[in-house]
Order: structure tokens, then C-alpha cells, then sequence
């Protein structure tokens, strides 16, 4: 459902909403012609502790800011990326020179529906992240037909409904004419943008009133495709299940007006729509996919709700996959013949979970050996046999800095 994409900053940013992806809809051909950047070579081990920046496979549910505060203990308890610290005066916590956690952010935030490569920096690797905030981006995302929401995805209740019979394939195609190149747009209403220092999401939570309208930011959407359409029988998404309130309504509308978001309908109009609604409800709706190169600061579900617009019809995000930021690629991404890039490729998050689960249970069995006297030998390492597969894994794809 956020993104997003999405308003994108480093690790300490706001965070929209979006919701987990089916990896059928990501190309899983090999890359064509295209080898792999490796970073460690064979029985070569930089010299630690190692600082640099790696991407990884962000699954759908979590935040951005959660899956890094699952990856910090265990990268700052590894050989390979703790900092030792030397210092004569040690504190008393660190009275045996105990490893620190290193610094670790992000370069771009995902919202937690959606998936895809998130950029990771891990000590003076934090310092390039704003090169990866700043840099062109590619997403597959899967918009349904029939209906919008509140925050343009599926994490939110349904806002309103809208007929979908007369929207084909080669509509969308037509429409997505309009959705490249130089573009002015606005950021969603349930959004992390700011005005006056608070977010435009805490606004329209509360059922604020905007100090002033939004101001619309320019974009760039470098490509624009229909990927797939999908007949109602065709797929398995569906619309939320909740529904806005008449209230919640009241508000959404409201504000979006004064936000500049939606143009003011008749009241002539405003009844056909919601007699549209009893048809439209119990419908299955089409769903279309879209694949989208688009500059920093563009929101993907902000996309989808005004194609779902161009073609008098709505729509929202159900899946939202960033598969490349700068050289990071999602396992399987297929580039185009003209793209002379080396490309490295992002870890799979089931990868790290399995080590991160490992993590906790030795670092459980550490603690039970302590508590019954004995101690814990402590090695360094001192070739690449040394390391954990993840440990080596992360060598491998990352960029040393």
C-alpha cells in the first residue's frame, strides 16, 4: 500500500503505507549478458571493520525503519562490521572493549506495502545514501480498478466507487501517454509531507483543516508501460473490505478539495456516482500493471489513482515492487539491451531472517553458558572461511566504501 513512492528520505524518515507483493508479477528471467558486480574475491577480505552500502529485499508489512532495527544487533555483534573500541578511558560499559553497533541507515524509504530493493549504509557508508535519495527509480506496481481509498492504496478504507466497464487495456495504455516526461504533482493527502511541521497524514487523521493548499512538486517519469491487464477472473486482488464512514467521507472530501487534490463535482454528478456505486460494489474489477522510471520524490500510488481518474473510472495500489535503485536490482530483474550498467544484485530477505533468527537463539545459548560460568571464546576472523554465509553474502554485493 506506501512509496512508498513515496516521500524519500534516509533512515530517520516518515513512513507511508503499502502491502505485501506476489513475486509472480517480478520478471524472474536470468539478466541477460550481464555479470554481477562482486565486491570480495575469492580468499580476499578487506580489512575490517567493513563499512559500505548493500541492498536487500524489503518484504511487504514491515517499515523500512523495522527491518533495519532487526538488522542492527546482529551487524553490529559481527566481526566483519563492529567497531572496536580502543580507547584507554574505557566506559563501564565498555570496559572489556566491547564491539559498537555501527551507524546504519537507509537511501529511500519503502512503504510498508510494498516490497522491493531497499538501499542500506552501514558506517561511513551512510554518508553516499543522499546520491540514492536523489537518483532515478523503478517500481511494477499493480493498480485495481473500482474503487479509491484513502491513502491511494489498499492498506486504507474504500472512499468512494466508481464504474469500470468501459476501461480496456489499450485505455490504459492510451492514458499512460499523459504519465511521462516533466510533470507537476500532488503529494497524496495521507502522506508524510509537511506543512507548517506536521504531516499531511495528521491532518487528515484528525479532520484538520489545511493552513493552505498543497503545493504541487515536480516530477519526472522517464517510463511509462502497461506490463499486464487482467481480467476480474484473471487475478485475485480485492478491494478493501471496510468502508469509509459517511463522516470519514465527509472529511476525506473535504479536505482533499481544499487540498487542491480533487475537482469540486455538481450535485448532479455526486448523485449519478453514488448510484453508481450499487453496481459498481458488487463487481470484480480489472486490474492493470504498470512499470514506471521515475525521479526521486514521485508517489507511485499517486500514479494509479490518476490513471484510475483519466479513465472516469478509480483505482488504488494493491502491489507496489521497487526492482532497481541505481545498481541494486531485485533477484531476476531483466534489463533492457541498451543499459550498459554493472548491476548489483539486493539479498533476499529470507536470508538475512534466517540469520537474524540465528543471531537471537546463539545469542540466547551465549547467555545460559554465561550464567552457568563458562566463557565465550571470541575469534577473529581470518580468511573468508571465517565468515557466515550472510556475512559473506553481503561482502560479496556490497559496495566497499
Amino acid at each position: 500500500m506506501t512509496t512508498s513512492t513515496e516521500t524519500e528520505q534516509v533512515a530517520s524518515s516518515a513512513k507511508v503505507e503499502e502491502r505485501t507483493a506476489d513475486k509472480t508479477d517480478v520478471q524472474t528471467k536470468e539478466i541477460p549478458n550481464k555479470p554481477l558486480k562482486r565486491s570480495l574475491e575469492s580468499n580476499k577480505l578487506p580489512s575490517f571493520p567493513v563499512s559500505g552500502i548493500f541492498g536487500i529485499v524489503k518484504p511487504s508489512g514491515p517499515s523500512s525503519m523495522q527491518i533495519l532495527d532487526k538488522l542492527k544487533p546482529m551487524l553490529g555483534k559481527s566481526k566483519v562490521f563492529q567497531s572496536i573500541n580502543t580507547n584507554q578511558q574505557k566506559s563501564r560499559r565498555n570496559r572489556r572493549g566491547a564491539g559498537t553497533i555501527p551507524k546504519i541507515g537507509q537511501g529511500g524509504t519503502l512503504d510498508p506495502l510494498a516490497d522491493g530493493v531497499l538501499v542500506v549504509g552501514i558506517g561511513a557508508g551512510t554518508k553516499k545514501l543522499q546520491q540514492f535519495l536523489d537518483c532515478s527509480k523503478e517500481y511494477r506496481t499493480v493498480g485495481l480498478l473500482g474503487c479509491s481509498t484513502l491513502s491511494y492504496d489498499s492498506e486504507d478504507p474504500i472512499l468512494e466507487h466508481k464504474p469500470f466497464d468501459q476501461v480496456k487495456a489499450e485505455g490504459v495504455k492510451e492514458v499512460l501517454r499523459e504519465f511521462e516526461g516533466d510533470l507537476m504533482q500532488f503529494p497524496p493527502l495521507y502522506s508524510a509531507v509537511k506543512i507548517d511541521g506536521k504531516r499531511l497524514l495528521d491532518y487528515a487523521r484528525a479532520g484538520e483543516d489545511l493552513p493552505r493548499p498543497i503545493e504541487a512538486r515536480k516530477i519526472t517519469i522517464h517510463k511509462s508501460s502497461l506490463a499486464k491487464w487482467q481480467e476480474p477472473d484473471q487475478h485475485e486482488y480485492n478491494a478493501p473490505s471496510k468502508e469509509c464512514s459517511a463522516e470519514e467521507r465527509k472529511i476525506a472530501k473535504r479536505a482533499r478539495r481544499m487540498a487542491g487534490l480533487d475537482g469540486k463535482q455538481t450535485e448532479a454528478e455526486e448523485e449519478a456516482a453514488e448510484s453508481s456505486e450499487l453496481t459498481s460494489k458488487e463487481q470484480r474489477a480489472p486490474a492493470f500493471t504498470l512499470d514506471l522510471t521515475v525521479s526521486s520524490g514521485t508517489y507511485i500510488r499517486t500514479i494509479v489513482h490518476e490513471v484510475g481518474q483519466k479513465l472516469d473510472s478509480a483505482a488504488h495500489v494493491v502491489k507496489l515492487t521497487r526492482t532497481r535503485q541505481g545498481p541494486w536490482v531485485v533477484p531476476g530483474y531483466e534489463s533492457s539491451p541498451n543499459d550498459t550498467a554493472i548491476l548489483r544484485e539486493a539479498i533476499e530477505w529470507e536470508v538475512l531472517e534466517k540469520a537474524i533468527s540465528e543471531y537471537h537463539n546463539g545469542e540466547s545459548a551465549k547467555k545460559r553458558k554465561t550464567e552457568n560460568g563458562q566463557t565465550q571464546a571470541t575469534n577473529d576472523v581470518q580468511d573468508d572461511q571465517d565468515l557466515q554465509e550472510w556475512e559473506r553474502l553481503i561482502l560479496e554485493r556490497m559496495e566497499i566504501c
